[in-house]
């Protein structure tokens, strides 16, 4: 059985917006982490920051003890040394993170545009639908059509009904139009098709 273009279509698109779904998926993830490394990034920083001030706090004690004691001066470089080294190296970590979160940041809001558009399943929609929807269209048009024709034949037939119903039959017309639906196609069913063709190609079309 050959493929329906239109249906092919927007089973393409779908496939297309679900791969964009897991993409945003898997970002959203990864920017949580980003997010999470950069906040320890800082945290590490502080700390360190507040090791190299405790540090020279030291320092400066023990060379005024040192001092007072007629010592040796005491040295803790080394330890502020590395220190630093590992603020440095924490903050190469974050600014990689940063970066990488502004990409991720960017993507998203590609992807979120493109889901909130969606314009490659609204084309792929109108092609599937577009026959139908001309023919049920159509149909109704028809209906009323033969509605208002049937109605103008029943009128050639009214002069034969006596004076005296008249008045009768003025009555039953109006209450027809009151109570009468036109028999139009039921869209109930249409509408839930709109609603399924944007998640499955394949949904089955209403009978007109």
């Amino acid at each position: 059985m050959a493929k329906d273009p239109a249906r092919e279509k927007l089973r393409q698109a779908i496939a297309a917006r679900k791969a964009k779904i897991a993409r945003r998926d898997q970002l959203e993830a990864a920017q949580t982490r980003a997010t999470a490394a950069i906040r320890d990034a800082d945290i590490k920083i502080t700390q360190a920051q507040r090791e190299i001030g405790e540090a020279r706090e030291g320092r400066a004690k023990a060379a005024v003890d040192a001092m007072v004691a007629g010592g040796d001066h005491v040295a803790v470089m080394p330890s502020i040394t590395r220190q630093r080294a590992a603020i440095t190296e924490i903050e190469d970590a974050k600014l990689i993170a940063e970066r990488a979160l502004e990409k991720i940041r960017d993507e998203l809001e590609d992807i979120e545009q493109s889901l909130i558009y969606k314009m490659a399943i609204d084309e792929g929609m109108a092609e599937v639908l577009a026959p139908h929807v001309v023919r049920l269209i159509e149909r109704t048009d028809e209906i009323e059509r033969m509605q208002i024709q049937n109605r103008a034949e029943l009128n050639l037939f009214s002069r034969f009904a006596p004076e005296s119903h008249q008045h009768r039959l003025a009555v039953a017309r109006g209450l027809q139009y009151r109570t009468t639906p036109l028999p139009t196609p039921d869209l109930a069913p249409w509408k839930k098709l709109i609603a399924d063709l944007e998640n499955n190609a394949d949904a089955p079309l209403p009978k007109i």
